[in-house]
Parts: structure tokens; C-alpha cells; sequence
């Protein structure tokens, strides 16, 4: 496949087909002032069935209101303002006038049913769109006409359609301001578990280097294998599983895919009892003892359906990779981001001198006590190697942490709550918190033997200029914790050990109490 780098064909392709061009300026612009004569037009030729979300059908009017009022507090007050009380005949029914696409109402009541049945409010079902006549609070019955609901569809569209616009000028100004070069492209995915709508698709279909993000993809392979009986999950294997995930370790990873039978087993076993999951994976390497792995590929789709399919528990070991996942961590999409203190994040890193990738759940608490998950997927692909590698990764992370912010904010407005305060810019993120571990596996392109008992030890997120202190540097002998000791630390962040143990590890720790 052929890459484009120029700024303008890598900062927008939502929907970028795999066998044209990568630039085509002209037929851009002239597709998107076409759609903005023509929109109007397309729109009264739309001939396709539009549905709507129900809730509750009875002959009792009482009900079906009292059903409204819990419904619209457990889903929130984006939903409840559409929330209309129909008539039909005898039978009145509770109706979210969405007017939109089968698959869309199928997503947005399979979404809002898992909320109403932990509330026991039943479920919810998609219905065909009608001119129904609705009933007002105060009694009164007014009939909704075509162009009402047509005016529906064209506002939630707009609606949706804002926040990947809002990404979209991001980042271009980023391109304007140098803080993005133009041999780097990026993608974007947000997805609101809520309403079952995916609210960003930037550069969706594109395969990038994906580093640490494919060991995730390999704790699935694992635990399919257990699932099947081949392995036993018992204390060992969990802690190789959790140093693979929370710490980023390259020899855990290293240990779960020679179980499986290396690389291409591992990813042999996910096409054939996943076809659909991880259609862009290229799963070609183990993890250099180096950490320069740059053959092992994925696309921002497959981290989506990935993580989609984890939080619907569809997966085998679905509870026990989102413990994994959720472990306190350094990430881009929270960490520094200003989210409130109890929001939940499930998320995986992934690093090397040309990437900088995050990905997760975020799983935010509105003031009511309702909790919205969503998906930010965010990577940053540079075709040259990155000249000065930590500070290179820290302004990336910054970006993937402002657009996180940006996607908290629009949420929050989504469902009625609101960000703590509004993220401008990398200069006004706040201090990152204290962490008890900061990951030095995903810099491993930097983490150089330079003699046998010494190795660069410098955490990618927490460069020597600013890292918290005071640091320790503990040696880890392969995955046995009874192994360690203590190490040296030197001022150029250099960590040191001699004589030099087996199967060799370094973690900076703070020294203060790891966090809850």
C-alpha cells in the first residue's frame, strides 16, 4: 500500500478507500462542495426504512409515562431529550426519535439496554420510524411531520459529525505550529458506548507500527488458549500476564508467545477464531531484547472492534484482561489529562522511535452517578526516525492527552456533565502524578546495553530533566520478584548492576507507596 505523509492527505481520511490514491486534492474539495449543494437533495431522496429506539408498548398511558421519567434518568439527559411519549391506535409506546439507520438503532438499544436492565427498566428494541402522533406532558396530541424528523436525523448527524471536526482542525493547527511534521500521520477512533455511535473515524483503515499495542492482542490469544485447556491461568502466568500489560515487559510477552507457539501461531489462532476482530494485524515478530520492533503492524479499527468486543464480554478472559488493563499505570490518555479522580481507565500504551499510541476504555461518572464509557484511540505514526526520542514521545503523548481532553469535554456535554477545566495546550497540563512504576520497556530503542552490567534505564514518559524524585532502580532477574535487588541509578539516568543477573531487567520506581 502506498503511504502518504503529506500533511494534508495524512491529518483527514476517514473513509479512505485501499486501492485509490493516497492525494487527491482536487477530487476532494470538488466531493466535499458537491455534498454541501447536494446534501438537501440526497436527504429528500432517501428511500431507505429509518428507525427509531422503543422502549415500552402498552395500552396504559400512566405506565408508559412513569417509564419515561426512569428511563431518562438512567440513560441521561441527551437521551431524555428525545425521549417522546407516541400514540398509535389504542397502544401508546416510549420512542427515542432517532430517525436513523437499521444498524444505528440496532447499536443504540443493544447500548441502552445494557444500562436498563442493571436498573431493571427491561430493555430496548429498535422500531421502524412512523409519522407518530406524539403526546405532549400536557396532554395535548401533535402529529410529527416528515420534515421534523427529517430535521432529527440532520442535527444528531451534525452532532456527530462536530467532534471529528474538532479533532480534524486540531490537529491541522498542530501542522500549522510544527508540533506535527509533515512526514507524520495520525488516527483517530472514538467510540460512546451510550448511544452506540462512533463519534470520530480519522485514518481508521491504516496500518501503523503498533509496539506494545499488540500485547493485548496477545493476552486474548492466551486466554483463548485457556479457555480451550490447553494452558492452566494459575499465579505464574498471571504475573507474566500482568508484567506484559501494567509494566509493558518485552520478555513477558516474549514467554506468553513462545507458549503459543511464537508469533505466527499467535496470530494464525486469532484470524481463525476471530476473522472479524483483527482483520489488519500483522503479527510478525517477537520483541527484540533491544525493544526495536517495527514489523508488527495493526490498524486503528482492529484496536477498536478489539476493545468493543472486550467491553460486551466477548471475549474469553474478558474480565481478567480489563483487570490487566485497568492496573495504575502511565498512559496518554489520562495521565496529565484533566479527568476527574474517579474515572475509570482501561488502557495499553505502544512506543517506538517512529510511534506514539495509546488506546482504551474510559469509563466516566456523570453527577447523577451514571457512568459513560467510551473508546480514544489515538496513534501518531513518523515515517523517519525520531532524531530525539523522549522528547519527541513526550510531545506526541501531549497530543494524544489534548485530544483526550477535547473528547472528555465533548462527552460530558453529550450526557449533561462537564470536564473539570478546558486543556488548550501541552503547556497547560497539569504535573503528572507520582506513579510506583514508570514503564522503561516501551523506550527499549533507547534502552542500550552499553556495557554487559549497565543499561539505559530512563523512563520514555519521565525524562532525567523531569522525572519526579527521589528514584530507586531495582534489577528484576527475569520475572522472578524473589531475584531482585537493588541497583544503581546515576545521574544521566544510567542503572547499573554488577555482577549482571540472568534474564535482566530494570524498573524505576518512585519511593513513595504505590497508589491504590
Amino acid at each position: 500500500m502506498h503511504s502518504c505523509y503529506h500533511p494534508e492527505c495524512q491529518s483527514h481520511r476517514p473513509r479512505r478507500s485501499r486501492n485509490g490514491p493516497a492525494c487527491v486534492h482536487r477530487f476532494s474539495l470538488i466531493i466535499l462542495f458537491s455534498t454541501g449543494l447536494f446534501l438537501p437533495a440526497l436527504l429528500r431522496a432517501e428511500a431507505r426504512p429509518r428507525f427509531d429506539v422503543s422502549y415500552l408498548s402498552s395500552a396504559d398511558l400512566a405506565a408508559v409515562r412513569a417509564r419515561k421519567k426512569a428511563v431518562s434518568k438512567a440513560l441521561g439527559p441527551r437521551v431524555a431529550k428525545a425521549l417522546r411519549v407516541v400514540q398509535a391506535g389504542d397502544v401508546y409506546a416510549l420512542l427515542y426519535l432517532r430517525h436513523g439507520d437499521a444498524a444505528g438503532a440496532q447499536a443504540t438499544a443493544a447500548a441502552h439496554s445494557r444500562i436498563l436492565r442493571r436498573k431493571g427498566l427491561g430493555s430496548a428494541a429498535p422500531m421502524e420510524s412512523r409519522q407518530w402522533t406524539v403526546i405532549m406532558d400536557d396532554g395535548l396530541r401533535k402529529p410529527q411531520s416528515p420534515r421534523q424528523a427529517k430535521e432529527t436525523e440532520v442535527e444528531q448527524a451534525a452532532e456527530r459529525h462536530n467532534l471529528e471536526s474538532m479533532v480534524y482542525d486540531h490537529i491541522k493547527q498542530l501542522r500549522r505550529e510544527g508540533r506535527l511534521s509533515s512526514d507524520e500521520r495520525t488516527a483517530w477512533f472514538i467510540y460512546d458506548f451510550s448511544t452506540g455511535e462512533k463519534l470520530v473515524e480519522i485514518n481508521t483503515d491504516l496500518k501503523f507500527q503498533a509496539g506494545s499495542l499488540i500485547k493485548p492482542f496477545v493476552a486474548l490469544a492466551y486466554m483463548h488458549a485457556v479457555k480451550e485447556g490447553r494452558f492452566t491461568y494459575h499465579d505464574q502466568s498471571r504475573l507474566y500476564l500482568q508484567r506484559m500489560i501494567q509494566h509493558s515487559d518485552n520478555a513477558a510477552t516474549n514467554w506468553a508467545m513462545r507458549r503459543l507457539g511464537g508469533p505466527a501461531a499467535v496470530k494464525k489462532l486469532l484470524r481463525k477464531n476471530y476473522p472479524d476482530l483483527l482483520t489488519d494485524l500483522e503479527l510478525v515478530e517477537y520483541i527484540p531484547s533491544n525493544g526495536r520492533t517495527y514489523r508488527n503492524k495493526a490498524s486503528a479499527q482492529d484496536y477498536s472492534r478489539f476493545l468493543l468486543a472486550l467491553w460486551k464480554d466477548e471475549l474469553p478472559g474478558s474480565a481478567e484482561i480489563k483487570r490487566l488493563m485497568a492496573l495504575p499505570k502511565r498512559d496518554r490518555i489520562s495521565t496529565g489529562v484533566p479527568l476527574p479522580e474517579d474515572t475509570k481507565v482501561y488502557s495499553k500504551t505502544g512506543s517506538t522511535s517512529h510511534l506514539c499510541g495509546d488506546m482504551g476504555v474510559l469509563l466516566a461518572k456523570g453527577p447523577d452517578g451514571q457512568q459513560y464509557a467510551y473508546t480514544v484511540i489515538g496513534l501518531i505514526e513518523k515515517q523517519n526516525r525520531a532524531r530525539h526520542y523522549l522528547r519527541w514521545l513526550r510531545s506526541r503523548g501531549d497530543v494524544i492527552r489534548e485530544i483526550s481532553g477535547l473528547v472528555y469535554r465533548i462527552i460530558g456535554k453529550i450526557h449533561g456533565f462537564s470536564a473539570p477545566r478546558q486543556v488548550a495546550g501541552a503547556s497547560e497540563l497539569p504535573a503528572p502524578k507520582p506513579m510506583d512504576y514508570l514503564d522503561t520497556h516501551d523506550t527499549a530503542p533507547y534502552c542500550s546495553q552499553d556495557a554487559p552490567s549497565v543499561f539505559q534505564a530512563v523512563s520514555a514518559e519521565s525524562a532525567p530533566e523531569s522525572r519526579p524524585a527521589p528514584l530507586t532502580c531495582e534489577i528484576q532477574s527475569g520475572l522472578d520478584v524473589r531475584a531482585s535487588g537493588a541497583g544503581t541509578l546515576a545521574p544521566n539516568g544510567m542503572c547499573s548492576s554488577s555482577p549482571e543477573p540472568p534474564g535482566l531487567t530494570f524498573v524505576l520506581r518512585t519511593t513513595e507507596a504505590p497508589r491504590p
